[in-house]
């Protein structure tokens, strides 16, 4: 298993009560499984054609869900279906996207809307700044949220609005992009944030510097209490490289 280096401040709290939400390797999160039954809204940002970790964590805690991506629907997976009709020569790739259509017909309704928004601080119709999301949907006080957050490095933008909002979320699992070159915003966000940093895990599909730093690690927050010492294993055993293809990334904190 091939090592990886981040700050000893990201080493994160040991937490008995993890577990695995989502399909195996990539799609799937570690989390504690304590914030589930305490949330009373599920919000993930990002998408793609994947929210196994919604369908996972909504069968267990049936609560409200919104997942917010302007990139893809089921126009967008309809027309991926045409084209692989056109490209026949790997069934396996006509067969998901059956599978994806079918899926999401049936995921999206009542209660769980899918939000075809981008969450950015951009100007334009097909974005929602993350102020106007929490105006939106963070409604009633007594309220708590899990945040589910995969947006190719425009989480940078949000995590000032993160640390003010922190009372309303049970739980929040949040991917990081580009870490070498944002390390230290991502440590001054851990450190201000009143919820606990309970587990890291470097994503293997995102490529390491030449300083055996991760570029794209996932953190989960909790807002339930445990202990202060320190988890030493990362990747620990429910863990599940992202690219089962490749080994997983063991971290080193120093």
């Amino acid at each position: 298993m091939n090592q990886v280096y981040l700050p000893k401040e990201l080493q994160p709290s040991s937490c008995r009560t993890l577990a695995r939400i989502g399909k195996d390797f990539d799609g799937g999160y570690i989390i504690d499984a304590r914030n589930i039954q305490i949330s009373d809204c599920l919000i993930g940002l990002g998408m793609n054609d994947d929210w196994s970790f919604e369908e996972h964590f909504t069968d267990l805690q049936k609560i409200p869900t919104y997942i917010f991506d302007g990139t893809v629907g089921q126009s967008r997976f309809i027309k991926n279906l045409i084209l692989s009709i056109i490209r026949i020569d790997n069934i396996s790739i006509f067969l998901h996207w059956v599978k994806t259509i079918f899926k999401y017909h049936f995921f999206f309704n009542g209660s769980k809307k899918h939000i075809r928004l981008l969450v950015d601080e951009i100007k334009g119709k097909e974005f929602i700044s993350f102020k106007e999301l929490i105006e939106q949907y963070f409604v009633e006080e007594d309220k708590k949220v899990f945040l589910k957050i995969d947006i190719e490095g425009s989480e940078y933008r949000l995590l000032d609005h993160l640390v003010n909002i922190s009372d309303k979320i049970s739980g929040m699992v949040i991917e990081f992009h580009n870490v070498d070159l944002h390390i230290d915003k991502i440590v001054k966000f851990t450190n201000n944030f009143s919820l606990k940093l309970c587990h890291v895990h470097a994503n293997n599909y995102g490529g390491v510097n030449k300083f055996d730093v991760p570029l794209a690690i996932e953190c989960t927050y909790s807002s339930s209490s445990f202990s202060n010492s320190k988890d030493a294993s990362c990747p620990n055993e429910i863990d599940m490289p992202n690219n089962p293809l490749s080994q997983d990334l063991q971290i080193i904190f120093n």
